[in-house]
């Protein structure tokens, strides 16, 4: 059985809302912490004022990335809710179903998204950057430098893994289809 051929499973109304609510709860949490942060050390950090700064920059990118992120399910929901998925096993039907809902949102929605994540892994690096420069010095306040630190260093370990997780599924679908290719000239051949 491959990935495609599973069928999807119904997700309950109650657990929707659980996962909705948390996510939420989680995404909110952030860019407050953050706002916090920064804004009370705003002038506490001497050998790079920057950091505080840095904090508020990135509360406003993941406050911005979710207004975005909620626009573009909305308009998918609401196309699915009108389109619902075809139930057949025509791919070619189903692809196409794929790529309408996909454009159900507003190309300048899914641009912005696109380039405020390229945004966002910039300012990470810079970030990460920045905080490791001064991270065991005693000129700012430790809860605002490792935060920094902290922060940039999971958001790079996800963008890693992330990474790592694409190249194994290009090099996966790469490798079908080489045996593909490979099995067809066999049968040609025999």
């Amino acid at each position: 059985m491959t990935l495609l051929d599973r069928p999807e499973k119904e997700v309950s109304e109650k657990s929707a809302i659980c996962f909705l609510i948390i996510s939420n709860i989680f995404y909110a949490i952030l860019p407050v912490y953050f706002l916090f942060i920064g804004f009370k050390n705003l002038s506490k950090c001497p050998i790079n004022p920057s950091l505080p700064i840095w904090l508020i920059c990135v509360a406003i990118f993941i406050i911005i990335d979710r207004v975005i992120f909620w626009k573009i399910l909305i308009n998918e929901a609401k196309f699915e809710k009108t389109f619902p998925r075809p139930e057949t096993d025509d791919f070619e039907l189903i692809k196409k179903w794929e790529k309408d809902r996909a454009k159900s949102s507003s190309n300048i929605l899914i641009l912005a998204k696109t380039n405020l994540r390229i945004l966002f892994f910039v300012a990470i690096i810079i970030g990460a950057v920045w905080s490791q420069k001064i991270i065991f010095t005693e000129s700012c306040k430790p809860t605002l430098v490792f935060t920094v630190f902290g922060f940039s260093f999971a958001a790079l370990i996800c963008y890693l893994v992330s990474f790592i997780g694409t190249m194994y599924i290009m090099c996966v679908a790469w490798l079908s289809k080489l045996d593909l290719k490979a099995k067809k000239s066999l049968s040609r051949i025999v």
